[in-house]
Formats: C-alpha cells, structure tokens, sequence
C-alpha cells in the first residue's frame, strides 16, 4: 500500500466510512494473523489479539489520533507487537501469582526416626568397609560412593585403567555385599 493510498483510507475512516473499515480490516488481516500466530504461538490467542487490534487501530483512526497516516501499516504492527508483549506479561504475571499462592511444601526433611536409621546405615557401612581385606577395595568404594569422586580421579590416583576400574570396583561390590549379608545374617541370629 502506497503512501498516499494510506493517507487516503485513514482520512475515510476519519470521516466515518464503515466501507474504508472493511477494506483496512482485508488489506491487513491476512498479515497480522501470521504475524500474531507467529508472536504467540497459540492460534486461539493471535485471533483474538487480531480482533484487539483492529478495534485498538480503527477506534484511534476514527478520532483521528494517527499522527502519520502513512506509516498506517506500521502502527498495525507495533499495536499487535504491543498487545502480544502485554498478554505476555500477563500471563507471567499469573504464572507468578499461581506459584505465590501455592501452599507451603511439606517439610521433606527425614523425620528424627529416619535421622537416627541413616546413622546406623552409615556406621554399618563404615564397619563392613573397614572389614575388607583389600586396601583397594576400600578406597575404590569409599571414594566412589561416599566421597563421590568421579571415576577419572579416582582412576590417576590409582594406576587404573577405566575398564581395571569398573573390574575393581564390581569386584569390591560383591565382596562388601558378601560382608554386609554375613553382618545381617548374623544380628538375626543373636
């Protein structure tokens, strides 16, 4: 559209010509729905974005308020780019307000009951460690699974190649295992 076609169709709606309406609603409406679907993402949302604008944008030409009636195809844009940006925000806003107002989570910390269980586990399993007999096998576990070292260090520390790793450390799995079914075994016999 022309500058002077702009200028044109603006003045007509001014003047209140429902027909120069129709036409700057057909001129423009194939475009700004792209436009909005492809702001929003949502096709429920850009049309009723398109229906905002335009009233926003004829409501401001019948007064007169479009200061360059050239720039009419601009000011369309910006009007849907500012529209989508509000509804935007807005929904933050709401996104927002729906976290604030969630209840209060429930206290996930582990009961006095679960505190003083974990403990136990954890001298047992220091008892059973210290009962391996391999130096290695110790470490491997205790600094893989406790001091959670990652498998390379451990690795250089050690001389182990990734695959004597892996070996090293079933190996001492079973053996803990072993030590552990034994311990339990034998404190349901007492």
């Amino acid at each position: 559209m022309s500058a002077g076609d702009a200028e044109e169709l603006v003045d007509r709606i001014g003047n209140g010509d429902e027909g120069a309406e129709a036409e700057l609603v057909q001129r423009f409406s194939d475009g700004l729905s792209y436009m909005l679907l492809h702001l929003t993402g949502d096709r429920s949302l850009s049309e009723d974005l398109h229906q905002e604008t335009f009233r926003i944008v004829l409501e401001t030409l019948r007064k007169g308020g479009l200061r360059e009636p050239a720039k009419l195809a601009g000011f369309i844009r910006a009007t849907a780019k500012n529209l989508s940006r509000a509804e935007y925000r807005r929904t933050l806003r709401r996104k927002s307000d729906d976290l604030e107002s969630a209840e209060e989570p429930i206290d996930s910390s582990p009961s006095q009951l679960s505190r003083v269980l974990i403990e136990e586990d954890r001298r047992l399993v220091r008892r059973v460690l210290e009962e391996l007999r391999s130096e290695r096998d110790r470490q491997v576990l205790f600094r893989y699974h406790i001091a959670e070292e990652s498998k390379e260090e451990i690795c250089r520390s050690l001389g182990l190649e990734s695959l004597q790793f892996n070996l090293v450390l079933f190996r001492a799995r079973k053996r803990f295992k072993e030590l552990l079914e034994k311990r339990s075994g034998g404190a349901e016999g007492k």
